[in-house]
């Protein structure tokens, strides 16, 4: 019974007994008669059975016989085109994937114009490399196999030194949603998008349209350090100071130290030289300092020219740089919560606890609450808390109690 044999092979498949799926399988295949679309996908599936133990040959066969005839399996066309193109006979792969191509639909249609694409540029075919991906893209515009015929439709264009095209395929890359609305695993790559994205639009001299897309970018969040330093180029170029110093803050959190210090000297000169905010990068400056001893002349410099436009004595060059006093460090952080919660907290970290007066441990627990750092927090509201109940202040007890009941 045939369709006996078939079902036998079908539960070995799904048990992973594929040796017993090819043994009914052969001798389904063996049998005279009988249906002739059951026949043809049992040589499918028997030669799909072959390609995985390896054996070519037996698998050709086996396909070759499922696509004979007016109703070929498209399916077995496929695979019977992965065995040619493996071979290599790159032709026979093309012609068995293009009638596949013809009796599929959808994402199934897709994939295989996409694989059509891979061979034409194995064999340097561009026109036709070109043709095939724009097919495959038109046949899913928003899947995987959309975003990797866009992507490398972005590149040939690329190669071919057309800028309108480039610009067109890189739109229809950045139009396909993301996978996923948390995590998206293609984040990186659309950060590199609206980069290149950005150089286009400044090259044909539509300076919005490039702002756009570096805020894009900016929205992604993205977490690889080349594509980070490349946005920190764009940011730079396009005089985005603000955003400038927050990519190279990013930057700088998943950097090694010497780099690390290198990116947060940048920062502090951006602040200085480019947002005119001497008490900010003073407060970056005291930040670096905590990590380096002794400091380097630039950096030196720097909080010299700082402490200048402040109004204090700058720091001479053959000495090391003091940590602001607590006085200071609340004036200066006051200053910066206008603007920046990190530059604030620069200043107020290297106060001691048991040193710092109410007010600047107040600020501090709020600047560590609004960048994440619960749990810091949380210790300058316990210093409150113990402070209040010392003095008898019942209503500043249980407002700071309220505080550390929300935080824990």
């Amino acid at each position: 019974d045939q369709e006996l044999l078939d079902g036998l092979a079908r539960v070995a498949t799904r048990r992973g007994k594929h040796a017993e799926a090819m043994a009914a399988r052969t001798r389904l295949a063996d049998t005279p008669g009988g249906d002739p679309a059951l026949k043809r996908r049992n040589d499918r599936d028997l030669g799909g059975l072959y390609m995985m133990s390896g054996d070519r040959g037996r698998a050709r066969a086996a396909l070759e016989r499922a696509c004979v005839g007016t109703s070929p399996d498209p399916r077995a066309l496929v695979l019977l085109g992965q065995i040619e193109e493996a071979t290599p006979r790159l032709d026979t792969a093309i012609s068995c994937f293009q009638r596949a191509l013809t009796l599929l639909t959808g994402d199934e249609a897709a994939e295989v114009a996409w694989r059509i694409s891979r061979v034409f540029a194995a064999q340097g075919r561009n026109h036709e490399v070109i043709e095939a991906a724009e097919q495959a893209y038109q046949l899913a515009p928003s899947g995987d196999i959309g975003w990797r015929a866009a992507a490398a439709l972005v590149e040939h264009a690329r190669t071919l030194g057309k800028p309108l095209l480039e610009a067109r395929w890189l739109d229809a890359l950045l139009a396909i949603p993301s996978v996923s609305v948390t995590d998206d695993p293609r984040r990186d790559e659309r950060v590199r998008a609206h980069a290149a994205r950005v150089r286009l639009a400044w090259a044909s001299g539509d300076l919005e349209l490039g702002d756009r897309h570096i805020t894009a970018a900016l929205a992604l969040a993205p977490g690889d350090a080349e594509v980070l330093a490349e946005l920190g180029s764009l940011t730079e170029a396009a005089e985005r100071w603000h955003d400038a110093i927050q990519v190279l803050s990013r930057r700088a959190s998943f950097a090694d130290a010497p780099t690390r210090l290198e990116l947060e000297e940048r920062r502090a000169r951006i602040l200085l030289e480019e947002l005119h905010d001497p008490a900010a990068s003073l407060a970056a400056c005291q930040t670096i300092l905590r990590e380096t001893d002794p400091p380097a002349d630039s950096l030196r410099h720097l909080i010299a020219e700082c402490e200048h436009l402040l109004g204090g004595e700058p720091v001479s060059p053959p000495m090391g740089v003091t940590i602001a006093s607590p006085e200071t460090a609340l004036e200066t952080a006051r200053h910066l919560a206008e603007t920046t919660a990190e530059g604030a907290l620069a200043a107020l970290l290297p106060c001691a606890r048991h040193e710092a007066a109410d007010d600047l441990l107040q600020l501090r627990a709020a600047l560590l609450e609004e960048v994440g750092k619960g749990r810091e927090a949380a210790a300058d509201l316990a210093e409150l808390r113990r402070r209040a109940e010392s003095h008898g202040d019942k209503e500043a007890e249980l407002r700071v109690a309220r505080r550390l009941a929300v935080l824990q």
